[in-house]
Order: C-alpha cells, then structure tokens, then sequence
C-alpha cells in the first residue's frame, strides 16, 4: 500500500489551502478532500477550520448527498 500522502502532494495541497484561504473572507471555511483513486480508497483532507467543526461539517453534508436523487450533470 502506498503512503497516505506523498511529501510531493502534500506540499501542494497546503500550496492549494494557501490560495483559497487568500481568496476567500475570513469567516469561510474550506475542506479539500484528496482521493488516490485506483487504490485502497485513501483519502485525505485539509482545511482551514476547526477539526471536529469541519468533522460535523462533513457528517451533516454526506446525510443530505445521502437522501438527495442522483442527479446527472456537467458542473
């Protein structure tokens, strides 16, 4: 099995937090999920918020994709 993350992509992922923390107000919050797809499913995130808000963040997000139809699109 392969390393979570790589020395490499984890340089860029707080590379890429980095910008959008710039970009953005103080008051939002991101999380960036990283998949290595084709692999064992790792995943791995960064944010600039809180660990157990952004935990409860994502909980309450994947219930609502849960009982949402699928929807077919482009964007």
């Amino acid at each position: 099995m392969r390393p979570y993350m790589t020395e490499n992509v984890s340089k860029q992922a707080n590379e890429v937090a980095d910008y959008l923390q710039s970009m953005f107000p103080r008051n939002v919050t991101f999380a960036l999920l990283l998949a290595d797809v084709g692999t064992d499913g790792n995943v791995n995130w960064i944010s600039n918020g809180d660990r157990a808000d952004m935990i409860c963040m994502m909980k309450e997000m994947i219930a609502r994709f849960e009982w949402q139809p699928d929807i077919k699109g482009t964007a």
